[in-house]
């Protein structure tokens, strides 16, 4: 561990290495482990305020967005499953349920994704793509869960599908 220029206790080594370029995305870590700014192609300077990203990195912030949307569904129903295993087991049983934590790694990796993605791109972006959530879950659902998934439910995903399209192709949002 060491001490950014922010006073920020990050980790060092390659596995530091490799959190810190996925949260980071303007950071390079450098061979010795120094944490190094690296300039964004087109971001502009930090202190006036110039939010303009370069497009693969927006692009990477959807990407990642969309992967954390994924994790957060499976580690969502891999909790419920855990939770219909264990329901006849104490709670001390049902927290030790090594689904439980399985669930909760996948969790915690659905955070490391989204932090990601908000460091790449605008929030009025990828709060919307949290919807897929929805799809997913009633994708998933009959066959992990063995419940089923409803006309409406289906007619929902789909408005949200629609509604998703909208403010990612938006052509003021290419021009951001």
């Amino acid at each position: 561990m060491q001490c950014n220029a922010d006073g920020i206790t990050e980790p060092t080594g390659s596995a530091g290495g490799a959190w810190i370029s996925i949260l980071y995305p303007d950071r390079q870590t450098h061979p010795e482990g120094k944490d190094q700014p690296q300039a964004l192609v087109g971001r502009g300077s930090r202190d006036a305020g110039d939010m303009a990203v370069h497009p693969h990195v927006k692009n990477s912030g959807v990407l990642l967005a969309l992967l954390s949307v994924v994790a957060a569904t499976v580690g969502d129903i891999q909790l419920a499953k855990g939770l219909k295993a264990a329901e006849h087991l104490n709670v001390e049983s049902t927290i030790l349920s090594p689904q439980i934590w399985f669930a909760v790694a996948i969790l915690i990796g659905q955070l490391v994704l989204w932090l990601a993605a908000l460091r790449r791109v605008e929030l009025s972006v990828a709060v919307p793509l949290t919807s897929l959530n929805f799809i997913l879950s009633d994708l998933l659902i009959p066959g992990q869960l063995q419940e089923t998934v409803g006309t409406d439910q289906w007619l929902g995903a789909v408005l949200i599908v629609l509604g998703i399209l909208l403010v990612v192709r938006d052509p003021d949002y290419q021009h951001r």
